[in-house]
């Protein structure tokens, strides 16, 4: 996956829970690459680079997958 910015934001929030009142672990720039571990209707569980892991906003991601299409 790449992040994919809204618009006039750097940032995106990397959450302990699926929840955006849980607390920001990370904070990943534009087109920073994750792994997928698990997917819900709104949310992506992403494997990041100091082992652990965190939720992601699917309104934040750009997939290869639908680039490519």
């Amino acid at each position: 996956l790449i992040v994919s910015p809204p618009i006039s934001v750097n940032k995106y929030p990397i959450y302990k829970e699926a929840d955006i009142n849980s607390e920001i672990i990370y904070e990943a720039g534009d087109d920073e690459n994750f792994t997928v571990i698990e997917e819900t209707a709104d949310w992506y569980k992403i494997s990041l680079k100091n082992n652990t892991d965190g939720w992601l906003l699917k309104s934040f991601v750009k997939s290869k997958l639908t680039e490519e299409r």
